[in-house]
């Protein structure tokens, strides 16, 4: 009888351990780090041109999805323009850029 007690007990602990473990899955899609590493590149990159001399004060915007940058409102001198992408993707995390606005 005391055989049995312990059979059905390990077998229902290792159900309940199936279970639970089948409960956490993660969902498609970015989650809440995935948002914060957008936001801190957005952050990143907008510091880093802010500062640049060369394309300071030219007011580009900055958006930010999956680590791809988007820069927006670039400058119309090509030199410029050049070094806001050159400092975007020299940014550390950023996995591509591109340019959202025509000069």
């Amino acid at each position: 009888m005391r055989n049995r007690f312990i059979t059905f007990s390990s077998a229902a602990c290792c159900a309940l351990l199936i279970l639970l473990t089948g409960c956490s899955r993660s969902l498609p899609g970015p989650g809440i780090g995935k948002l914060t590493d957008d936001e801190v590149l957005i952050a990143e990159v907008t510091d880093r041109l802010s500062n640049d001399e060369v394309v300071r004060g030219h007011n580009i915007g900055v958006r930010a999805h999956n680590g791809v940058i988007t820069l927006i409102g670039l400058p119309a001198d090509p030199g410029r323009r050049a070094r806001a992408l050159s400092i975007a993707e020299g940014t550390p995390g950023v996995n591509a850029v591109s340019n959202a606005a025509a000069p």
